[in-house]
């Protein structure tokens, strides 16, 4: 699960490096460990998860060269997060 996490973090941090210009990015997550682990309040210790976060901290250094005033990090519960989930779930099962 957080392999996924990290995976749609990396991506949408590609996509807005790639293609937009914006003076904030906020980053919204249901995976508390995958937020808290990018704001550095949770060290990593998984070696599995390692080189996910490496990415996402690589892409965010990235993004963060081309925004204004900086990347907000919030975690969403999941029980508070269906539209988000749905939308993933028809994109997962429509490829």
């Amino acid at each position: 699960n957080n392999q996924a996490e990290y995976q749609g973090l990396i991506e949408g941090l590609e996509y807005v490096g790639d293609y937009i210009q914006c003076d904030n990015i906020y980053i919204r997550g249901d995976a508390e460990i995958v937020i808290r682990q990018m704001e550095g309040e949770y060290q990593v210790r998984s070696p599995n998860i390692r080189p996910y976060y490496d990415d996402a901290v690589s892409k965010l250094e990235y993004v963060k060269d081309s925004v204004t005033y900086g990347c907000n990090f919030r975690h969403i519960p999941r029980h508070k997060n269906g539209e988000a989930d749905e939308l993933a779930n028809n994109a997962i099962d429509n490829e």
